[in-house]
């Protein structure tokens, strides 16, 4: 995952004086998962920057969509989704382009920005008053004094969202249930003694993995010799 996206939900967070935990709908997705979900729906894109960790879907219990979605236009960092529609209403956050969808109308922007300074573009395709100033200070390494601070000026930034307090990142129950369903279905493999019952794929498995640090085969398959202790992987000689 991108440090600078942990940065941007973190600030965003703070910004709107939330006191619950983040509800992340979704993150990171592999190219397969990605192509599974543009099957599904239109609102998919093939190059989507999920793939590439640096978006997230979430919501914050208690917090207006609306709010989360004006703060995140005003950090100017990357691009803002609304989906208040869904079955599980969430915004969409990302650390690619400057960007929103859908798109606001003019009235609905200059809201945000009163002052029209912004390089996010209404519905009509005119940019509003302040877009070239906006512009200029995006150009510029230190982004100006008056400017929100980003990600992106500060590398010290990145350092500050690896200590992010992760208990504040929470995947909504039937997620989370899926996920723990996955985790208890994969069963690694266990070393046991020489002469114990093993059966089945597991023990096939295990002396296909378990090798013999003296060369003598599989520990399975191994005997130590009369008056020596059995002794496991790690300290064998």
């Amino acid at each position: 995952m991108d440090p600078e996206l942990l940065d941007l939900v973190w600030e965003v967070y703070q910004q709107v004086g939330a006191r619950d935990s983040i509800y992340v709908v979704s993150s990171y997705r592999s190219p397969a998962t990605n192509n599974m979900l543009r099957k599904r729906s239109s609102g998919v894109a093939k190059n989507s920057q999920h793939t590439l960790g640096r978006a997230m879907d979430f919501y914050i219990p208690g917090v207006d969509l609306s709010k989360l979605r004006a703060t995140g236009l005003r950090k100017e960092i990357g691009g803002v989704g609304y989906y208040p529609t869904s079955g599980s209403p969430f915004v969409h956050m990302d650390t690619g382009t400057v960007r929103h969808w859908p798109r606001m109308s003019r009235s609905q922007l200059a809201k945000v920005f009163p002052d029209g300074k912004t390089l996010h573009i209404p519905s009509d395709g005119k940019p509003l008053s302040g877009y070239k100033i906006a512009l200029a200070e995006e150009k510029n390494p230190e982004r100006g004094a008056s400017r929100q601070s980003s990600p992106r000026a500060s590398p010290t930034r990145a350092i500050r969202a690896l200590r992010t307090p992760a208990s504040r990142f929470r995947y909504p129950p039937t997620a989370a249930k899926k996920t723990i369903r996955r985790r208890q279905s994969v069963r690694q493999p266990v070393w046991r003694r020489p002469g114990s019952r093993r059966t089945g794929r597991t023990a096939r498995r295990g002396r296909q993995q378990t090798a013999c640090a003296c060369g003598g085969g599989s520990i399975a398959g191994h005997r130590e010799p009369a008056g020596t202790a059995a002794q496991s992987p790690r300290n064998h000689a």
